[in-house]
């Protein structure tokens, strides 16, 4: 049996992301330096992971547009237009629809209207072929719109009433015609405004099987149709013209999966991923290789969230945008019971293994998302928000709309590798890059027991730098050191330990690498 004198110190490292899927509990043991790798969280809220695992609070906004395009305005569309011209001068629009009307910026922070009257429900679609930006939405009836920065006018040439489009092979497709829901057009080479004359034609997508096409991406010289959103089945087309030897033909890829709308489409690394009408997220690569097994699920780790806390009947007005420069996609999505997007959920792929590593972002209700270059020439993500407001995300001040943003990590119940062994905790310790001198939360729960909390200063000191604006980041990052905090006989009796992290101060930085504890095993325990 141990002895009191037992003591160890166990130093925990992040492994793995936010999963509701693993239960609650892990039963690993602390390997033989005492190091014990956590595979999954509980609760990872309002928080990114550094390339070792740990949890880093995410960057605030700044607002693009000073003045809402207005009170109430719903932002449900954002796009980076760039036009090249013919003198190597090329100019950018940033383009947002918002309750009915398409807006263009002026380039200092202010967006004009440059089409009004549109559907206010319709969900927006953006793409750009021959210098032209061409914009449409899924209500039915409406016309495709052009936009060369200049004008902005129905596009030209009598094209069909497609949802979304996109560029392939030298030619603009379009599908999500309401009296043709499952055929495929596409326009002459060359031509967005030429939707009849030779090389223009159209591809029916197995026509009246219960679905229509609901997204096209060009992907790996092939054009992808998703077809939803009942059955869902995805298909590629191969070939390069009309007709001859290199024409245009249809292959199915599969049946029973597809995306659920053409704003849940994106690309990342050398793959295509997609969310789908249950929520779940997928890739093309995995499908190829696993068909629709759950394993292959991008989002197997949070799928009974996605199940069961997102307002399916609403996800059609998602967006999911891959952000390169930070290895991650964000999904803005709509909550059990919303109506608008109150959330992001953040797929983190970096760490080269399936599936990826997820957190949740409650602070940002954004009902648009779009990479987009800012005044010095760096993408970064932009969200629209419910009113009237753009805001540049990932900036170094931890405030979204002068709100605090609410950080919070949860570990597994962490049994140490016996439950039959009871244990006293006698001492904490986070393992920080401090930011600030402002104080952490750190929680620690007995089995079932009340959860009680400890303030661990940061102590940046004098020398914190993280008023020093990197891009997104501080010259703080580079310090790291542990915080220590003995327990005494505060810290308690269990079997296992939860551990939770909270930091709820605006403008507030929080860097973690890992926690660690002193315990002490007391015996064993057959008491319920």
């Amino acid at each position: 049996m141990p002895k009191k004198t037992d003591s160890i110190w166990v130093t925990h490292l992040f492994d793995g992301g936010w999963a509701t899927e693993f239960g609650p509990t892990f039963y690993g043991s602390p390997n033989n330096t005492g190091e014990l790798r956590m595979p999954f969280l509980q609760t990872a809220q309002n928080v990114y992971f550094e390339l070792d695992g740990g949890p880093h609070k995410v960057g605030g906004t700044t607002a693009f547009n000073a003045t809402a395009t207005g009170a109430a305005d719903n932002i449900t569309g954002l796009f980076d237009y760039w036009r090249m011209g013919t003198t190597y001068a090329s100019t950018q629009k940033r383009l947002a629809f918002s309750n009915g009307t398409l807006y263009a910026d002026n380039g200092a922070g202010a967006f004009t209207s440059i089409k009004a009257g549109l559907a206010s429900a319709g969900v927006p679609a953006f793409s750009v072929f021959d210098d032209i930006c061409v914009f449409s939405t899924d209500t039915v009836g409406e016309v495709p719109q052009s936009y060369n920065q200049t004008t902005e006018a129905d596009l030209a040439g009598s094209p069909p009433a497609f949802s979304f489009s996109c560029k392939h092979k030298n030619k603009l497709w379009g599908a999500g015609v309401a009296t043709l829901p499952s055929r495929l057009y596409y326009s002459i080479d060359n031509d967005p405004e030429n939707w009849t004359g030779v090389g223009s034609g159209s591809i029916d997508i197995d026509p009246d099987d219960g679905d229509r096409i609901v997204g096209l991406i060009s992907h790996k010289d092939n054009l992808w149709i998703f077809k939803g959103p009942y059955k869902g089945s995805i298909h590629r087309i191969s070939g390069s013209s009309p007709t001859g030897a290199d024409a245009f033909a249809r292959i199915t890829f599969i049946e029973g999966l597809t995306a659920v709308y053409h704003n849940a489409i994106f690309r990342f690394g050398d793959d295509v991923g997609f969310m789908s009408p249950w929520g779940t997220t997928h890739s093309l690569n995995a499908t190829a290789q696993y068909g629709d097994f759950i394993q292959s699920f991008l989002s197997l780790p949070i799928d009974s969230y996605v199940r069961n806390e997102i307002n399916l009947s609403r996800l059609k007005y998602a967006w999911a945008v891959n952000d390169p420069t930070r290895g991650r996609v964000l999904f803005s999505v709509p909550g059990a019971g919303q109506n608008n997007n109150n959330m992001i959920l953040s797929m983190d792929y970096r760490f080269g293994i399936t599936p990826p590593r997820w957190s949740r972002w409650p602070a940002f209700s954004f009902g648009s998302l779009a990479m987009m270059r800012n005044a010095s020439g760096v993408s970064i993500m932009h969200g629209g928000d419910y009113i009237g407001k753009v805001w540049l995300m990932d900036q170094s001040t931890r405030s979204h709309n002068s709100a605090s943003i609410s950080m919070a990590v949860k570990t597994p119940a962490l049994t140490y590798g016996n439950e039959l062994i009871t244990k006293t905790l006698e001492g904490v310790s986070l393992g920080i890059a401090p930011k600030n001198n402002n104080n952490i939360t750190f929680g620690w729960q007995a089995d079932s027991n009340t959860e009680q909390t400890v303030s661990v200063n940061q102590d940046a000191g004098s020398g914190v730098l993280d008023t020093m604006e990197l891009d997104t980041d501080t010259l703080g990052v580079n310090q790291f050191v542990p915080r220590f905090s003995p327990l005494g006989e505060t810290g308690g009796d269990g079997r296992s330990f939860t551990y939770q992290i909270t930091d709820n101060i605006n403008s507030s930085d929080c860097e973690v690498h890992n926690i660690g504890v002193k315990i002490t095993p007391t015996g064993e325990s057959w008491e319920n």
